[in-house]
């Protein structure tokens, strides 16, 4: 095996033209397979940083008849009314977003708050790396006056200070105490926040019609969202009996985290993108065997010498997609430098609502799926002249018109100026194996 690698690297050498072409024509669509293997698994396999996942289930309000893509949030209200007695229901939460004015500190500066039952980091399975969360009797008005920092902007604006907890900060002219510091890996849905409070949401029972709400329930052990779904009917059909005007024609509508994020819409696009990246590598493979092709029929003599010696056809096809796969192996290298490059980019381009658990990164699965395409590309590629380099005709390949044999192939050679491609190689091999003696050269062989 490592003769056949040598011996292909020396034939990419001798064709530096072909090769670079090759190459870059497969590095190009190795990068977009590689940059399209990232998003995929970020946003299908990757799942988000709370704790068992596949238990949390979205509620949400729908108008009956419009797609699911429009469905929006619940009302404090509504949402009290439908879980209260939910058998299937262990935990839930209600939150929502706030923009709030930061003073007390240096520079004032404005932050985005998720205001939420204190139930919230109960509910996603998530505890503070630093400090508690919150307290049940912190969501009634006036206890709730305490903040839990997001990671990040704790390492920004307080520089990782261990020594924030107890500190008090003015938002929005009330003065609120930190309590505790969100783990690293943990991103709320949207993303881009800055800390949490809490609230029982008591001054909103009355705004029934609202759909602003962000509601999430935790199903006990062993409940399913069918279960759920059918649990809801019954309160679901009350509140638009007994409020016509807030709930007329409304449907409650159960999802679970990952049919919500990404979404149906934006799963089955990923899945075309990828399905054309994949295309575009066939129709590059399918190029480079042309090209290929063409350079096997330049190798015909040497294919015909290598078979009179006694070569297989095995073995010329093995040699030939030795080739193909050290040549994809460069492609393979050169691709993943230039999708390093990409994914950095299309990281930093990603809104910043999305989780950092869904941001497009090059790890180890996507790295391993990106070696995996390589390898296959040069089977792909190779297959095809390895497999015309063996169908040719010994005769007319070692023949001097109507004179074939040895003696007509070296007359060949001689009146070539010893131009036959990779007869050197050739003659070492004879010699190796038996077919050639110690000390043959070009004319013995």
């Amino acid at each position: 095996m490592m003769q056949d690698v040598k011996f292909g690297l020396r034939m990419m050498a001798r064709s530096p033209l072909v090769t670079g072409i090759a190459v870059m024509s497969l590095a190009l669509g190795i990068t977009a397979n590689a940059t399209m293997f990232s998003i995929l698994n970020s946003f299908l396999f990757e799942p988000l940083p709370y704790g068992e996942p596949d238990r949390l289930v979205l509620l949400r309000s729908l108008v009956e008849g419009e797609p699911m893509e429009l469905a929006g949030g619940v009302s404090v209200a509504n949402y009290r009314d439908l879980v209260e007695g939910a058998r299937s229901i262990e935990s839930s939460t209600v939150y929502t977003l706030e923009r709030a004015n930061l003073t007390g500190l240096d520079a004032p500066e404005q932050l985005s708050v998720v205001v939420a039952t204190p139930s919230l980091l109960d509910v996603l399975g998530v505890a503070p790396a630093l400090g508690r969360g919150f307290r049940a009797e912190e969501g009634v008005e006036g206890n709730g006056r305490v903040l839990v920092l997001e990671h990040d902007y704790w390492q920004a604006r307080f520089l990782g200070d261990r020594d924030v907890l107890g500190r008090s900060v003015t938002l929005d002219g009330e003065a609120y105490t930190i309590v505790g510091v969100m783990p690293e890996s943990f991103d709320m849905i949207p993303a881009n926040v800055h800390a949490f409070r809490p609230s029982d949401f008591d001054d909103l029972v009355d705004q029934r019609e609202s759909r602003a709400m962000i509601a999430f329930v935790r199903l006990r052990d062993g409940a399913t969202p069918d279960q759920l779904r059918s649990e809801l009917d019954g309160p679901a059909q009350r509140l638009r009996d007994l409020y016509p005007e807030a709930n007329r024609r409304l449907e409650f509508p159960v999802e679970t985290l990952s049919e919500f994020f990404p979404g149906p819409t934006d799963t089955q696009l990923l899945k075309v993108l990828t399905a054309v990246t994949l295309f575009g590598l066939l129709i590059a493979c399918a190029n480079v065997a042309n090209l290929l092709l063409g350079r096997a029929e330049e190798r015909q003599r040497e294919i015909a010498v290598r078979t009179a010696m006694g070569a297989g056809n095995h073995r010329i096809i093995r040699q030939m997609l030795t080739e193909s796969v050290v040549m994809a192996t460069a492609a393979g290298v050169l691709g993943t430098v230039l999708s390093v490059w990409t994914v950095r980019w299309l990281s930093g381009a990603m809104p910043p609502e999305l989780p950092a658990a869904m941001t497009p990164e090059l790890d180890p699965e996507v790295l391993g799926a990106t070696l995996l395409v390589s390898m296959l590309a040069g089977i792909v590629f190779g297959l095809a002249p390895a497999v015309h380099a063996v169908a040719g005709n010994l005769r007319e390949s070692l023949g001097n018109g109507a004179r074939g044999g040895t003696a007509g192939l070296a007359r060949l050679l001689v009146n070539n100026g010893f131009e036959l491609e990779g007869v050197d190689e050739v003659v070492e091999q004879g010699v190796r194996v038996g077919f050639l003696p110690v000390g043959a050269s070009r004319v013995h062989a």
